[in-house]
């Protein structure tokens, strides 16, 4: 850049290739049955230097990650819409896939010209899911209810290419619950009671896993949420009460490029979303999001998630179909 560079060497490489298709079916009843699928082919190579001659002072202290890389991925979903109960329904119901195969490394380098390997292992991660959903409006559209089931199975095979005898083969999958609850008392009026649950699963890094084997393959998060919605003419507000359980709290390690699942972890907090209608092609739209508090749980004295965002807001003005134009 204008002002050099400590380590010239630095940096990174990257080529990527996708090839991706789709194709949808739909029933003269409204039955819909939706296939896409996806293979990628990943080149990554990073150099870092953290320390600069500080613990060899002849070759240097530079390393590089390597990451070679094919993904293949498959969705299929069913949807279903139907009566029940006196009111209407929309079932929905498929298959998720994502698979990784992997060549990670670690080296030390002068330049970038790798000296000695580090690390260097073989990694296979296999991700399939399977989920159902179904969703219900009923009492004339005063009550609307939501709920569903999804489950997610982790599988990662890894073999050292230093050491062949050295493998490991973990598995790991969680269960995912979602409902959701909203009451219109009076459907002339413009208020709306809403209450949410849903869990979503963070499974580990390719690297972290082969950094430490005996690290959680798969964590939870658990989202509980109650708030309320008005629109009235042109302006509109949303707000919501949060609580966030975490089994394990996700951190970033910038040294070795990782993320590593630690303890469990609890944040709670509020939002506050508002869009205004200025004309017929122009809406201001903003929002905060405060975090009242984030911990991680069974420490005394209290440890805090210190990398918590502690407040978020937005504003931004968004122009629809003027003259042909839209931008936000």
């Amino acid at each position: 850049d204008l002002f050099g560079f400590v380590d010239p060497t630095d940096g990174g490489l990257a080529k990527s290739g996708t090839v991706t298709g789709y194709y949808s079916k739909e029933r003269a009843n409204g039955d819909r049955f939706n296939v896409s699928g996806m293979v990628n082919r990943v080149l990554f190579d990073l150099y870092s230097n953290f320390t600069f001659f500080l613990n060899n002072p002849e070759d240097g202290d530079g390393i590089g990650q390597h990451d070679s890389r094919l993904q293949q991925a498959l969705n299929a979903t069913y949807n279903k819409p139907h009566q029940a109960l006196g009111g209407l329904g929309n079932f929905t119901g498929g298959f998720n896939y994502l698979g990784n195969q992997l060549n990670l490394g670690l080296y030390n380098r002068i330049g970038r010209v790798p000296t000695d390997q580090v690390t260097s292992a073989d990694v296979k991660i296999d991700n399939p899911g399977y989920f159902i959903q179904e969703n219900l409006t009923l009492a004339k559209g005063k009550i609307q209810l939501g709920g569903g089931l999804r489950y997610d199975d982790y599988s990662f095979r890894a073999t050292s290419r230093l050491d062949i005898t050295d493998k490991v083969n973990s598995r790991g999958g969680l269960w995912q619950p979602k409902a959701s609850f909203a009451f219109t008392p009076w459907l002339n009026k413009p208020l709306t009671f809403h209450a949410n649950y849903g869990r979503a699963v963070t499974s580990t890094g390719a690297r972290a896993f082969l950094v430490d084997r005996n690290s959680p393959i798969v964590a939870s998060t658990d989202f509980y949420s109650v708030g309320t919605s008005h629109n009235k003419g042109r302006f509109s507000v949303a707000t919501n009460l949060f609580l966030i359980k975490r089994s394990n709290e996700m951190i970033y390690v910038a040294d070795d490029g990782s993320n590593e699942l630690v303890g469990p972890s609890r944040g709670y907090g509020f939002e506050v979303k508002t869009s205004t209608q200025l004309t017929r092609f122009l809406s201001i739209n903003a929002s905060i999001t405060k975090v009242a508090n984030s911990y991680y749980v069974g420490t005394e004295p209290r440890v805090y998630v210190d990398r918590a965002p502690r407040f978020v807001g937005y504003t931004g003005i968004t122009l629809s179909e003027w003259h042909g134009w839209s931008g936000s």
